[in-house]
This record gives structure tokens, sequence and C-alpha cells, in this order.
């Protein structure tokens, strides 16, 4: 995973604003796949880092690199952003026609996002949420969520 942030715009009381422009390419035995994704945070106390997210459910976050900013007191960010997959393979597809399901498989995959970060000292907080609507083939999509705590030690 890689990402560049294009903007950073720094404001009072420790409050920033960046957007950020990030891909990805994934290859292992459960997944495989690229992406790319555009997305914007704002938020006080914020570490320096990529916070960025592929929006599927084996995407990680490689929001606690780069802590350069760390720091003690509460920080928090609301963040957005779009982005797209290109899936080569995916095993719970594979697995779900294994079992009987029948559905056509997507190989491009749009993604929007919206979520909420607490940061405080080596940890972090996080909740996701990527709303879905409804398409002409796929009649029940339904939005779900990603809970993330992660804690960086040293």
């Amino acid at each position: 995973m890689h990402g560049l942030k294009q903007y950073i715009q720094e404001y009072e009381k420790a409050r920033r604003l960046e957007w950020l422009n990030s891909y990805y390419v994934d290859i292992g035995n459960f997944y495989t796949g690229l992406g790319l994704g555009s997305a914007v945070r704002y938020g006080e106390n914020i570490p320096s880092n990529f916070a960025t997210s592929t929006g599927l459910l084996i995407g990680g976050k490689s929001n606690m690199v780069e802590l350069d900013r760390k720091s003690s007191t509460f920080g928090w960010d609301i963040h957005g952003g779009v982005y797209f997959n290109a899936i080569g393979y995916f095993y719970l597809y594979k697995e779900s026609k294994r079992l009987g399901y029948e559905f056509d498989r997507p190989h491009l995959l749009p993604i929007v996002n919206v979520g909420a970060t607490f940061y405080w000292k080596d940890v972090s907080l996080g909740l996701d949420i990527f709303p879905s609507g409804t398409t002409a083939t796929n009649p029940r999509a339904a939005s779900f969520a990603r809970m993330s705590l992660i804690w960086s030690f040293e």
C-alpha cells in the first residue's frame, strides 16, 4: 500500500485537514486484487500518518504508521473516501459457490466510506461505515461497518 498526501492545511488548536490518494496491490491465497482511492480527513491532534482503507473485509488500515506526531493528548478525526477495487480472487466468493450460492462475482468494486477515529497515545479506535445502495443486479445490497482497535507498541 502506498499513499501520497496531496494537500495538508493546518488550523489553530492542533486541527488539520488532509487530502490523500493511495493505491495498493495485494497477492495472497485469501484475496488477490488491486485498488486505488482518494480520501479526506479532518481532526484534532491526529498523527501524521496515512489513514488508508480499501473498503473490503480483508482491507487493512495503515493508520498506525509514521507516528511522528504522536501525542499524549486525546485526538480525533472524521474521514471519508472513495475507492475502486479490482478483484482477481476472493476466497469468500469461491467458498460461497462451493456451498451452492449462485451469484455473479463482481470484478470491479467501487466503495464509499465515512468514519471517525479516536487517538490516545499508542491506541486508536475507529469506526468505518460503508453505505451501499441497491442496484438492478443486486437488489438486496446492504451497508456494513468495520470497527478497529489498534495498539502500536514498541
